[in-house]
């Protein structure tokens, strides 16, 4: 199961959080091992303003993190997939890599995928199949392409969320991965199609 979806910037001093999405309700697995003054306390108790913050930091240092994993675009690269995404339904070249953040209660692997200034995150349960996630996250990259330019121009994450949400709600409903063959995929991007549509 993919517990998070991100969408972030990695250029610049600092990263942004431009797009998130979660698909759980345990908040345990969000809540940062470092977090000690929080163990004490049920997160039963926490209000919904507590139970946020304990998100946002979560979220904030996988950002981070996927920033440092992204390190420096090679500049070569970044250049020719800037001049190329003026051309549509093209989607540039990416990195791929995976990380791990330890929380309270498990240790969720982080699947990243990066172009230009934009990477595209999964928080998947540590026993997910990373394969599978790394076929999904490949085919939501295109979608996410064709119908916000998310790499182009990534503000479209703030801009157009709907878009987003839409594309999540077909290709990864509520953090379940799909197994996907040609026949699926058509099926889904009827459904997509007929989403942005309306």
């Amino acid at each position: 199961m993919v517990l998070a979806f991100l969408i972030t910037t990695v250029i610049g001093k600092e990263c942004r959080i431009l797009y998130r999405e979660s698909f759980t309700a345990d908040q345990s697995m969000f809540q940062l091992e470092e977090d000690k003054n929080i163990y004490t306390q049920k997160l039963e108790s926490l209000s919904d303003a507590e139970t946020r913050s304990i998100r946002d930091k979560f979220f904030e240092k996988i950002a981070e993190k996927a920033k440092k994993e992204v390190g420096n675009c090679d500049v070569k690269t970044y250049e020719k997939d800037l001049n190329n995404l003026t051309s549509d339904g093209i989607v540039p070249t990416t990195q791929m890599g995976y990380f791990s953040i330890r929380t309270r209660r498990s240790k969720p692997i982080i699947l990243w995928n990066s172009a230009i200034n934009t990477t595209l995150l999964f928080v998947l349960h540590p026993d997910e199949n990373r394969i599978l996630a790394e076929n999904n996250m490949k085919i939501m990259i295109k979608y996410m392409q064709d119908y916000c330019n998310i790499f182009s121009q990534p503000s479209n994450a703030l801009l157009k969320p709907d878009r987003i949400k839409s594309i999540l709600d077909v290709f990864l409903p509520n953090g379940l991965l799909l197994f996907m063959n040609h026949a699926l995929i058509k099926q889904l991007k009827t459904k997509i199609e007929i989403s942005m549509a309306s």
